[in-house]
Parts: structure tokens; C-alpha cells; sequence
């Protein structure tokens, strides 16, 4: 899954685009601190997962980066392009992230989100 979408389609490099979904002082938090990094283009949508449906659907994320809640489900549109989309669902209670990546799945430190973002994508 190395490389951006539009440096599969030949486009050359751009910005990835990175967005967070959810209104939480944590992730907003976040957001500020990716949006120093200049390869990485951040927005912050302040709908919940499943409000942002199709919103997000036609923004085309490269990576989603949503609050965990006890159990989250992703909507239907990620189903079918998961492979996709880097999916990332924080968990502020415990500084930990959830990450799926097609057919992986792992969690590890909210530290680790940019070399994660840097590294899959």
C-alpha cells in the first residue's frame, strides 16, 4: 500500500489527505499536531463516522482518523475499499490507536500516528 493514490494513477506526488472525523478536544489536538507536516494535507470534519458518510465518500480520504467508541462500526462505503483508505480509531482513554490497513489490523501508541500515516501509505 506504499504511495499515494495519485502516484498510482501517474499523477506524480501530492499531498495525502488526512482526515479526522469527530468533534473531541483530543482529536483536534491531533489534527494541529499532523498538520506541521507538509506532505500530509489535514481537515478536520467535526460529524461523527457515521454522519460523514458521504461526505467522506466523496472527499476520498487517504487516511480516516476517527474516535473509538466501546464498539464502532465502519460505515458500508469503507467495506469494499478498505484497501484503500488507512483507517485509524483513537482511543484517548488509553493513548492507543487501532489501526486497519486492508487486511491488517494492529493497535499501538498515539505517539506512533505520523510514522504510521508515513509508513503505510
Amino acid at each position: 500500500m506504499k504511495g499515494s493514490k495519485a502516484a498510482k494513477a501517474g499523477e506524480g506526488l501530492k499531498a495525502m489527505e488526512v482526515i479526522f472525523c469527530g468533534n473531541s478536544l483530543y482529536l483536534s489536538s491531533l489534527a494541529s499536531s499532523l498538520q506541521k507536516a507538509k506532505e500530509l494535507r489535514v481537515r478536520l470534519l467535526e460529524q461523527t463516522l457515521q454522519e460523514a458518510g458521504e461526505e467522506l465518500k466523496m472527499l476520498n480520504p487517504d487516511v480516516l482518523i476517527f474516535e473509538a467508541v466501546e464498539s464502532y462500526a465502519l460505515p458500508d462505503l469503507f467495506a469494499a475499499d478498505a484497501a484503500q483508505t488507512l483507517l485509524i480509531a483513537v482511543r484517548p482513554q488509553s493513548d492507543t490507536l487501532d489501526v486497519l490497513c486492508g487486511e491488517r489490523r494492529f493497535s499501538t501508541s498515539v505517539d506512533e500516528l505520523l510514522a504510521i500515516i508515513k509508513s503505510l501509505l
